[in-house]
Parts: structure tokens; C-alpha cells; sequence
């Protein structure tokens, strides 16, 4: 039994969609009421946020390959410190994570993020400093916690610190750096 248009309707408001061929009558109605609706819903982008969706995504990739290699800077030089120099393993991490901060310093403002002229570069400097400070504690704690409390190897606790503060720091840098 097919369902009836009723159901049909109902259930697209349930779950916040609507059946195949409601959406752009649905769209045109509340535009001739003068209501505005975002644009995911009605299926379409302007230009404008098409441009800046496709410079994010470019952004991204960009970040993330500046990321890769920042954090084979750092997994690599931690390594070095504990292993073959004898360096206590917080004391590599915090090491090895700066020498990596300063590479990526280096490659996000050139090649990454639209770094706001507005602002001297000694400021934009001091901001990706101290947003890397904690980004550096925010890895010291879950090195930390990851070795001392879970008792999971240094170099494998690494790799998750490393997402989550690759994530701090895309967003810290994006909302204060960029214009």
C-alpha cells in the first residue's frame, strides 16, 4: 500500500527533509511569503559561499599537508631525543614539538592562511606562539596521560595528541591570524 500524502508530508517534517519534488516548491513558497531559507536546505549555494567552501577545502588540504610534515618533524626528532640521545620522553616531546611549531609557523603564513596585513607580523607571531604554548600543553597532558596512566607507548600516544592539537591549531590560527 503506497503511503498516503499526508504521511508523506509529515514524515518529512519529522527527520527535517522533504520528499523528492517537495523541496523546490517548498523553497519558492517561503520566498514569496519573504521568508529567507538557508541555502543547504533548499539544495543550492550562492557563488559567493561556493568560493569561500572551495578556498576553505583548499585551506584544509593545505594545512594538512603542512601538518603531515610538521609531525614527521616531530615524530621523527622525539624518536631522535629519547632513543638515541637518552632524553627523557616529555622533555623530546617538548623539544621536538618546537622545533616543529616553528616550521609550521614558517609554512602557514606563507603558503597556508591569508595572514591579516592589518596586524604586525611580530603580533601574528606572539598569537601562533602562545596558541602553540598550549597547544604544546594540551600534548604534554595527553602524553602524559597516555603513558603515566594508561600505560601505552610515547610513540603511539603521539599520533592522537597530534590530531586533536592539529585541530586547535587550525582553528586558533584560522579565527586570529586570518583576515
Amino acid at each position: 500500500m503506497a503511503p498516503s500524502r499526508r504521511s508523506d508530508r509529515t514524515a518529512g517534517r519529522r527527520n527535517g527533509t522533504l520528499p523528492a519534488g517537495k523541496a523546490d516548491g517548498h523553497c519558492a513558497a517561503l520566498e514569496r511569503r519573504g521568508l529567507k531559507t538557508p541555502a543547504a536546505a533548499c539544495g543550492s549555494m550562492s557563488a559567493k559561499q561556493e568560493k569561500k567552501m572551495k578556498k576553505l577545502f583548499h585551506q584544509i588540504l593545505k594545512f594538512g599537508i603542512v601538518g603531515i610534515i610538521a609531525f614527521l618533524i616531530d615524530y621523527g626528532l622525539l624518536y631522535v631525543f629519547t632513543e638515541w640521545c637518552g632524553i627523557y620522553y616529555l622533555v623530546s616531546s617538548t623539544l621536538s614539538f618546537s622545533i616543529s611549531v616553528i616550521f609550521n609557523y614558517i609554512a602557514s603564513v606563507i603558503w597556508v592562511f591569508d595572514v591579516n596585513k592589518k596586524h604586525s607580523k611580530v603580533r601574528n607571531f606572539i598569537l601562533f606562539v602562545i596558541f602553540s604554548v598550549i597547544g604544546l600543553g594540551i600534548n604534554q597532558l595527553i602524553m602524559w596521560a597516555g603513558v603515566e596512566m594508561l600505560a601505552l607507548h610515547y610513540m603511539l600516544v603521539k599520533i592522537g595528541a597530534t590530531a586533536i592539537v592539529m585541530v586547535w591549531n587550525f582553528i586558533t590560527r584560522k579565527k586570529f591570524l586570518e583576515q
